[in-house]
């Protein structure tokens, strides 16, 4: 159950890592 929640959230930082990269590159 931990697990899932940790991925949630990894997967979550990735996002907001990601949506300022792909908004610059646009």
């Amino acid at each position: 159950m931990l697990q899932d929640q940790i991925c949630v959230l990894v997967r979550s930082l990735l996002l907001i890592d990601l949506l300022p990269l792909l908004a610059h590159k646009v």
